[in-house]
């Protein structure tokens, strides 16, 4: 299997999640609005890199 390029996005998207790990004291309880709200991209766009990072493994949705 050839290695995921991850675009800057994916890197955006990542380094967010892990800062919002370290604020809540690993309890992500952050939405896909305020994602979508804190980047400034489209929001299928978003949608999309997340379901792509959730395929490849590197992080995993919860749909509540």
């Amino acid at each position: 299997m050839a290695p995921q390029r991850l675009s800057q996005l994916h890197r955006r998207i990542l380094q967010w999640l892990a800062t919002d790990h370290q604020r809540t004291k690993g309890v992500i309880m952050s939405s896909h609005g305020d994602l979508v709200h804190a980047l400034p991209q489209d929001k299928g766009n978003i949608s999309r890199s997340l379901r792509t990072l959730e395929a490849w493994g590197w992080l995993i949705i919860g749909r509540f």
